[in-house]
């Protein structure tokens, strides 16, 4: 009999036969029974787990490789902040700085100090007594000096005190003023001013 149909067997027979087929299983595909556990890393498709693809909290410690976690994986200051380590060795000296621009030129210095006094003044026992000193032209006062003297000894006088000592504004010349104090001393005395001059 097979041999009486084989003939009538064509590619349109075939084609219709599959065609029923089709319209009688529809398009619905059977689903795969998977057993639990089944499925492991080789079935995923690599970087095919995402992390919304993770429950909360599935990651433990026990499944996290130990060492593998850096600093910049932490959420700022959930790490403890360490213990201040010992302080490092100096470091070698630098080198030499470039030598720097020449200053300025100072101020000059005093030159040709030397002392300058009057010996003309009153001898007498007038009270008080005002004598000036002053330095030669081109010269400054740098230190003035009094004395009131009698004429038994050289040297200060008992009874006589001097009242004051001052230099003008020019710083050219030396006041001296002196006077016997209320007892007197009853005898010619007379001042000396003087003055350490020099250049400047």
């Amino acid at each position: 009999m097979l041999a009486k149909l084989r003939p009538h067997f064509s590619y349109a027979n075939v084609m219709a036969t599959i065609a029923v087929f089709i319209a009688l299983g529809g398009t619905s595909v059977a689903a795969v029974s998977l057993k639990r556990n089944s499925v492991g890393s080789t079935q995923l498709k690599q970087g095919a787990v995402k992390n919304p693809d993770l429950a909360r909290n599935a990651v433990t410690t026990t499944k996290v490789k130990d060492r593998s976690l850096l600093a910049k994986d932490f959420k700022t200051g959930q790490l403890p902040t360490g213990a201040r380590g010992a302080t490092g060795a100096g470091g070698p000296p630098g080198l030499t700085g470039a030598q720097g621009p020449p200053g300025l030129q100072g101020a000059t210095g005093v030159t040709g100090i030397h002392t300058v006094f009057n010996s003309l003044t009153a001898f007498n026992s007038t009270s008080p007594k005002t004598e000036t000193v002053t330095c030669p032209v081109g010269e400054k006062v740098i230190a003035p000096y009094g004395l009131a003297e009698g004429s038994v000894a050289p040297g200060p006088i008992d009874g006589v005190s001097l009242t004051s000592i001052s230099v003008n504004a020019a710083l050219t010349t030396v006041t001296v003023s002196a006077t016997e104090d209320a007892v007197g001393i009853g005898t010619s005395w007379f001042i000396t001013p003087g003055a350490i001059c020099g250049k400047f």
